[in-house]
């Protein structure tokens, strides 16, 4: 795999406004292409899911930090909850026993054969109609059902059983690719888990991100007339300093 290479300041501001008009998939792809130059885009696009998210989680380390700090509400009382994740754990957790390429298992005299998904899939299937269609339509690209002679089963052909046992494996094989997080509400003590969503948090740190880097060059702008590409050139730390100037 290639090396991570970083977000800059500058970079940051170009992607967020570049992708933030683009659906959720397609900027997470924007992100890697972004992230990883070595690596083409039809590379980035094939990777399952489970790659796709640890790489977005090794570029979001490198770009911001190995600490990732959150919240979300619980559904029971609406008592928000704060959370602190490493990176490195995430990344250990996605790394290992990866699916496979392709999956098979018998159901009777047939053989169900799976794929996990990848962000291709997901792009058409976020261009369905609804979410029954986008669900039909990963079904169609990502199962085979093969006969006892080696043949693929028509759809129009296949049983409601054996459907519904294909569907419950690929949901099996899906739910590999997902980073699930228990909590216990403080408050109410209520349990529940969230599936964290590398691409939408790692989104959500660049828009917030981006927002206060405009701040941060139009104040300086304003007060000693630097251009942008100056004031993103400098250090964090010296813009700061600055800043703090202009405050006083």
């Amino acid at each position: 795999m290639s090396a991570v290479r970083p977000l800059s300041d500058s970079g940051l501001l170009e992607l967020w406004e570049r992708c933030g008009a683009k659906p959720p998939v397609e900027r997470s792809l924007s992100l890697l292409e972004h992230g990883f130059p070595d690596m083409a885009r039809d590379e980035i696009e094939i990777l399952d899911i489970r790659t796709r998210d640890r790489l977005l989680i090794e570029l979001r380390a490198a770009s911001i930090g190995p600490q990732l700090e959150g919240r979300l509400q619980c559904p029971r009382c609406a008592e928000w909850l704060e959370f602190a994740l490493e990176t490195e754990a995430l990344r250990h957790t996605l790394a290992q026993d990866p699916p496979p390429p392709a999956q098979a298992s018998a159901c009777g005299g047939y053989e169900i054969h799976l794929r996990p998904a990848d962000s291709r899939d997901l792009v058409l299937a976020a261009r369905t109609r609804d979410l029954a269609a986008g669900r039909r339509l990963l079904l169609e690209r990502l199962v085979e059902i093969r006969d006892g002679e080696g043949l693929c089963v028509p759809a129009e052909a296949i049983s409601a059983e054996l459907l519904a046992e294909a569907t419950e494996r690929l949901e099996t094989l899906q739910s590999q690719s997902e980073i699930r997080l228990d909590f216990v509400c403080a408050a109410c003590g209520a349990e529940h888990a969230h599936f964290f969503d590398a691409g939408a948090f790692f989104w959500l740190e660049i828009s917030q991100a981006a927002r206060r880097l405009i701040d941060e060059v139009h104040e300086l702008a304003w007060a000693y007339g630097w251009p942008q590409s100056e004031i993103l050139a400098m250090s964090a730390r010296r813009r700061q300093a600055y800043l703090d100037r202009i405050w006083q």
